[in-house]
């Protein structure tokens, strides 16, 4: 059923889609879904592409920056991080799902 709610999410309806790619980050496996769901609603190329690279090349440079810097007699950086960035993306996922519930509510009362 998440599948299915993403699903609408994903519909060119607007920016939803592009907001979806850009939180998709956050749940495993969803970004993958996230994509397949956008190619099969034929989003516009660019702006998938671009909503993909401004969510995964950050993620790409901190995730690095972190492995690098840790150590196997030191891997908190790597493990704060990982933590952290999950954190902070499952914040924006929430925070992006209780706006959109409200302006739906609106719309529909």
């Amino acid at each position: 059923t998440s599948i299915c709610r993403t699903a609408w999410l994903v519909l060119p309806s607007g920016h939803t889609g592009f907001v979806m790619i850009l939180l998709s980050r956050a749940v495993p496996i969803l970004s993958e879904t996230t994509a397949c769901l956008a190619g099969m609603t034929r989003m516009n190329p660019g702006k998938f592409l671009l909503a993909w690279l401004i969510n995964s090349v950050p993620y790409m440079l901190i995730a690095v920056y972190a492995g690098s810097v840790s150590s196997i007699e030191n891997p908190k950086p790597a493990i704060f991080t990982a933590i952290g960035l999950s954190l902070l993306l499952w914040l924006a996922w929430y925070i992006y799902h209780r706006i959109s519930k409200k302006t739906i509510i609106k719309k529909i009362s």
